[in-house]
């Protein structure tokens, strides 16, 4: 019998260590159009979160935002970047809650309602820092079949400090989606 504890308690470490695994990094990334009901316009702004579980709870996995990038575009080239680590999200934890069908293989969509994420980024570059504010919003039917299905309703406004006007706002806009795992290493 003593040599069957040592195996029964490998075998239980292993299988709670198992239990516990969170999923890798993620980078979800979102392209913000001058036209967003045209897959064709050009990209004017991008947000990026890069993503990092915190723990799971059933199907749901906590997601920590350990960064989100601002970029604002000008005919194709980066005319500005923003910076901030760990951005407020609404939420009573801070934490981007996502309910998944296989919590080690999130996919895309999984991803798709947004939380209420807002704070103020710092500028990259000399000039003003940037105060967002940026949460979900609903699509037509229409709308969620844009950009293949990788598609985010976006509600959210990018103004730079001092500034009258944002730099970008939109209400209940189609904006593209990508959320990729990083390799490991």
């Amino acid at each position: 019998m003593r040599k069957v504890t040592p195996i029964l308690v490998a075998a239980c470490c292993m299988w709670s260590s198992a239990a516990f695994a969170l999923p890798g990094k993620h980078v979800m990334s979102m392209s913000i159009r001058e036209d967003p009901t045209d897959e064709q316009s050009a990209v004017v702004f991008s947000v990026e979160f890069d993503l990092i579980a915190d723990s799971v709870s059933g199907s749901v996995v906590k997601w920590e935002i350990e960064e989100a990038r601002f970029t604002e575009y000008q005919n194709g080239f980066i005319l500005h970047q923003w910076t901030i680590e760990a951005p407020t999200v609404s939420s009573g934890d801070g934490l981007w809650h996502v309910t998944h069908a296989d919590t080690d293989n999130p996919v895309d969509s999984e991803f798709y309602t947004l939380p209420a994420v807002s704070g103020t980024a710092e500028s990259n570059y000399q000039g003003a820092d940037l105060d967002f504010e940026l949460e979900s919003g609903s699509l037509t039917s229409t709308e969620q079949t844009m950009y293949s299905g990788d598609v985010v309703g976006m509600t959210y406004t990018f103004t730079k400090e001092g500034a009258s006007e944002p730099v970008v706002e939109g209400e209940d806009e189609p904006e593209q989606s990508d959320v990729t795992s990083p390799p490991v290493g």
